[in-house]
């Protein structure tokens, strides 16, 4: 696994992402710690990131799954 952290944005939501390129093949570890924390935080913020449009479409399709907003947690739908 890589080295990735998070550090909360304000004491109640959104966290930001280090040590991740989205630009990469993101390994399966890493993304469910990305998946836990989008969950847990609701808003994951990856500065400094230049992905081309096709890399993030790639990005997207490999490992992010459609969430949904039930009451105040999104679900992860792992058939989309």
């Amino acid at each position: 696994m890589s080295d990735i952290s998070f550090s909360a944005l304000t004491p109640q939501i959104g966290s930001a992402v280090v040590g991740l390129n989205f630009g990469q093949p993101v390994s399966d570890a890493d993304s469910a710690a990305l998946e836990r924390e989008l969950a847990d935080r609701c808003v994951v913020v990856a500065r400094g990131q230049e992905l081309a449009p096709g890399q993030l479409i790639a990005f997207s399709r490999r490992r992010m799954h459609r969430t949904t907003i039930t009451g105040t947690r999104p679900v992860f739908d792992a058939a989309a």
